[in-house]
Formats: C-alpha cells, structure tokens, sequence
C-alpha cells in the first residue's frame, strides 16, 4: 500500500516534470526565435544605413555619425566634438 502511494507520487513527478520541461523548452525556443528576428531587423536597418552612409560626398558625417560624442564623466571630448563638427559642415576640398 505505501509502495504503491509512492510509485504513484514519483510517476506523477516525473509527468509533471516532464510537462513543465517542455513547456520551458516550448517558451525559451519562442524567446530565441524572437531574438533572432529582432536581431536580423535591427542588422537589416544598420547595414542600410551603411549603404546610405557610403553614398554621402563627405566622409566626415560618416566619422560623426559612427563616434559616440555624448561626453563621459571625467573626460573632456569637447575639442575632438567641435573639430569633427566643423570637418563635417566644411565642403569638400578636393
């Protein structure tokens, strides 16, 4: 009788365990799938806006648009920042 409660208890375990391993499965593919759609898109609008980016006459906005000039704690970018401002807004001399 005790061994029968137990065989039943452990089978019911493992059936849920079983359930819920794939239910996580299920859920982690759906995530991962999702991921990897956003990530394709996000690729797809950078790799476009590459592309645009090569056609521009001046190299210059294509340096700024690729630097990050948001000024950290502790260090003084405002000279590079007007330097390549002014490359950029300066005509092509060639």
């Amino acid at each position: 009788m005790r061994r029968g409660a137990e065989v039943s208890a452990k089978a019911a375990c493992i059936a849920a365990a079983a359930a819920a391993l794939a239910t996580f499965s299920t859920e982690r593919m759906a995530l991962r799938d999702a991921t990897m759609s956003k990530n394709r898109s996000e690729e797809q609008v950078k790799l476009e806006s590459l592309e645009a980016d090569l056609e521009s006459v001046n190299p210059w906005e294509r340096v700024v648009k690729l630097v990050d000039l948001q000024q950290e704690e502790g260090i003084n970018v405002e000279r590079i920042r007007t330097l390549l401002i002014q490359l950029k807004n300066e005509k092509e001399k060639v």
